[in-house]
């Protein structure tokens, strides 16, 4: 905003590649399949067959997504400025805005066959599970440069202070068909009618932010840079 660069604004984004795991498997009945859960009304351990030699035949499959991405905009302003000949200094206060956003998906999906008393079944399960938090939150700070030459040292230390708002939906559904008619009934194996339902929650949240930089500039517009930075959201 002025010549001698006392003051302005930066704006900053950041995204990690989206995550994602899966995993699939069928059987005739052997190997066995069975899907793990922790039984509600014991605390035990238990598992549901999917395929079971002679009994079952049958599939499952699973898969998660995550994400995780960032934005922030600060006005920076100057409050104090050294020069000797050792070297030069900088100090400046930050403030400004500063948005994060986490997301996990995973989806369980099962399906067997089967014949009971000379009857063909079929039983096809799907458990659903989404979760999400919106950050917002007012980012103050300060911030100091170093200079000596064409060297570069830069810190800051930053704390965001707001809302964090999470979001959680949770489906399930259990098909069942014999004779030719198929009923569906609302509930899976992890999902059932005790936590099906949308959720959502407000929490106050603080987002501390460190960031050191060293660098050399080895031409008038050019400068190489390595920096560490940390930072992750406390309750």
């Amino acid at each position: 905003f002025d010549p001698q660069h006392k003051s302005g604004i930066e704006a900053s984004f950041f995204g990690l590649e989206q995550a994602s795991t899966g995993f699939s498997a069928s059987s005739a009945g052997t190997p066995i399949l069975a899907q793990p859960f922790l039984d509600a009304s014991t605390g035990l351990q238990g598992s549901s067959l999917i395929a079971f030699p002679g009994l079952l035949s049958g599939s499952v499959t699973a898969s998660e997504t995550s994400r995780l991405y960032g934005a922030g905009a600060l006005y920076r302003r100057e409050i104090g400025a050294s020069s000797a000949s050792w070297g030069a200094q900088r100090f400046s206060l930050l403030a400004g805005y500063r948005f994060l956003h986490a997301s996990d998906r995973m989806d369980i999906s099962s399906a067997s066959t089967g014949t009971l008393f000379g009857t063909p079944f079929g039983v096809a399960v799907s458990d659903s599970f989404h979760a999400g938090s919106n950050f917002h939150g007012l980012d103050l700070g300060v911030a100091g440069e170093y200079t000596r030459g064409p060297w570069m040292l830069e810190w800051r230390a930053k704390v965001a202070l707001g809302a964090n708002l999470n979001d959680a939906q949770i489906n399930g559904s259990t098909a069942i068909t014999a004779g030719g008619v198929t009923m569906t009934l609302p509930g899976g194996l992890l999902a059932l009618s005790s936590n099906i339902g949308s959720y959502t929650q407000t929490r106050f949240a603080a987002v501390p932010d460190l960031v050191l930089k060293a660098g050399y500039q080895f031409a008038p517009a050019w400068r190489v840079v390595a920096s560490y930075d940390t930072n992750g959201p406390n309750y």
